[in-house]
Formats: structure tokens, C-alpha cells, sequence
């Protein structure tokens, strides 16, 4: 008897043991869920939805994508937000670029115009560009066949390679007085351009950023400008006076290749610029006059291309 009671006694407390082993699973009971507090939450408000398009990846846009044709992005830099027009629809015709532009009830300055934005744009005939743009991106206005004048404003300092290619009907351009250096091909293939003002800051025009503006008679290069690069004004075969500033020392092979139609070259360098030897290579420099400073004019006559014009005068 007294072994069926210590037996007994073994069972009895092993059972309240077990007992208590499961019930510390209360907590994990999901009707107990709401007791538990997570420690942090996902921040899902700074996480803004993107429409499926090619834009960089910090791309922000505004509610509706397009606002009056334009799509806008917004980026930091230097612990600022900057806002660039990104895109536009391909039907725009006349775009104003706004000063500012309002995302999320904030106010931005839009900086810049970006690789592309108008790219392809046909139906674009006016853009007018604000103050508060300081940069234009490659390609951004590549192709726009109805554009016909842009007027790129002192706030810019820099501008893309091929920015205004292919642009069939732009006739007139200014740029700038901010702007640097015209980049290759920035106006490569304009066939109807027929007036470009060349801003004062500018000191390099780049390869092949004029070549085959076939309508082009005549261009002034400032007394900003080193260095005219290769093919810059290449088949540029309307072309009749090219007036080239002080400050030139540098002129590459093929700057003024087949400009047929040359008569008049005015250079007001002193030093004569160091000019590779196809610079003016089937251009009509031999029935052309040479104008450069009359204390200069034997430093020309004894340099090579120079001295194959057909007469060199002073200023």
C-alpha cells in the first residue's frame, strides 16, 4: 500500500509540472496579439510610389507625373533639394519652365534641365528657360524639329554634349554669358541655323559643335575663347566671314574644313594660334583675306595654314 501511494504521489507531480510547462504559451496566443507594442515602424510615408519610366533612381514626382506637360524630379546635394525638369509629354508646343514648382506643398527652385527632357519633342516650337537654371543636360533638346530660336539665359554655366542636335528648323541661338563651353555636337546638324550670339564667358567650343550648319554665314568667336577643337565648324559651307578673338591659341584640325563659301577671316590674336595644318583643309581660304593686327601680319604670312590665304591685311 505504501508503494501505490509514493507511486501515486510521483504521477500527481509530474502531471502539475506539465501543466505548468504549457501555459507559458499565452503570449504567443494571437488573441493576446494586441498587447505587444513592435519596436519600430516601417516609415512608410518617405517611401513615394514611381511610375514606371527611364528616369534616375532618386526620381520624386509630382502627384499626377506631368504638371503642364513637364515632369519634375527632385535630388539633394550639398544638403539641398534641387528640382530638374526630367521629362515633358511629346505633344507640348509652348513651354514656360517655371522659377518654382510645389511638390507636396513644399516650394522648390528648379536648378536644372535634365539629360533628355525634351528629347524627341516634335511638336515643341517655343521653350523659354528661367533664370533659375543652371545647368542643361546631353541630348535634352535633341531632335525638336519645330523649335526655332532658344535663348539660353546668364544663369546657365553649363550645357550638354548634342543638347540641340538634329534640331531641323532652329534658325537663331544665344547663349548665355555664364555658359563655358559649348559641348560636342551641341549644335550639330542645324541646317537652318542662321544666327548664333556666343556668350563672353565661353573659352572652349568643343568637336563638332557647329559641323554642317550649312546656313550659317557668318560667326563671331569672343575674346573669351582659347580653343576652337576639332570640326567644330565643319561643313559649315555658307559661312562668308568667321571673326575669331584675342585670346584664341588653339585651333585643331578640321575647326573650318570645307567652309566653301569663305571670303573674310578677322583674327585679333596677337601671338598667331597654334593651328594644326587641316584646320582650314578645302576651305576657300586661297581667294580669302586674312584681317589680323598689323603688328602681326609677317608672324601670319610665315605661318602654315595661315599663309595660304590670299592676302593678309591689318585690322
Amino acid at each position: 500500500m505504501k508503494k501505490i501511494n509514493i507511486l501515486f504521489f510521483v504521477l500527481a507531480t509530474f502531471c502539475m509540472c506539465l501543466v505548468v510547462s504549457c501555459g507559458g504559451g499565452d503570449d504567443d496566443n494571437p488573441q493576446n496579439s494586441d498587447s505587444k507594442t513592435p519596436t519600430s515602424a516601417p516609415d512608410t510615408e518617405t517611401q513615394p510610389s514611381t511610375p514606371s519610366t527611364e528616369t534616375p533612381a532618386s526620381a520624386f514626382y509630382t502627384d499626377k507625373g506631368y504638371s503642364d506637360g513637364l515632369l519634375y524630379y527632385k535630388k539633394r546635394s550639398n544638403e539641398t533639394m534641387e528640382v530638374a525638369v526630367v521629362g515633358a509629354e511629346n505633344t507640348v508646343a509652348t513651354v514656360t519652365i517655371p522659377t518654382y514648382i510645389k511638390i507636396d506643398d513644399k516650394v522648390y527652385t528648379v536648378t536644372g534641365i535634365h539629360e533628355k527632357a525634351f528629347q524627341y519633342c516634335d511638336y515643341l516650337t517655343s521653350v523659354t528657360i528661367p533664370n533659375s537654371v543652371t545647368t542643361i543636360g546631353a541630348h535634352a533638346f535633341e531632335k525638336c524639329n519645330g523649335l526655332t530660336s532658344v535663348t539660353i539665359p546668364n544663369s546657365v554655366t553649363s550645357i550638354g554634349e548634342s543638347v540641340f542636335q538634329y534640331c531641323d528648323y532652329l534658325t537663331s541661338v544665344t547663349i548665355g554669358d555664364k555658359v563655358t563651353t559649348i559641348a560636342n555636337h551641341a549644335f550639330h546638324i542645324c541646317p537652318r541655323l542662321t544666327s548664333v550670339t556666343i556668350g563672353n564667358s565661353v573659352t572652349s567650343i568643343e568637336a563638332y559643335a557647329f559641323e554642317d550648319c550649312s546656313s550659317l554665314t557668318a560667326i563671331t568667336i569672343p575674346n573669351s575663347v582659347t580653343t576652337i577643337k576639332y570640326s567644330a565648324f565643319n561643313y559649315c559651307r555658307g559661312i562668308k566671314s568667321i571673326t575669331i578673338g584675342n585670346s584664341v591659341t588653339s585651333i585643331s584640325s578640321r575647326a573650318f574644313c570645307d567652309c566653301k563659301s569663305l571670303t573674310d577671316v578677322y583674327c585679333y590674336a596677337q601671338n598667331v594660334p597654334y593651328t594644326e595644318n587641316e584646320a582650314f583643309f578645302n576651305a576657300s581660304i586661297s581667294s580669302a583675306t586674312l584681317h589680323v593686327p598689323a603688328a602681326s601680319i609677317d608672324k601670319y604670312k610665315f605661318k602654315y595654314p595661315w599663309s595660304g590665304f590670299g592676302s593678309i591685311v591689318a585690322l
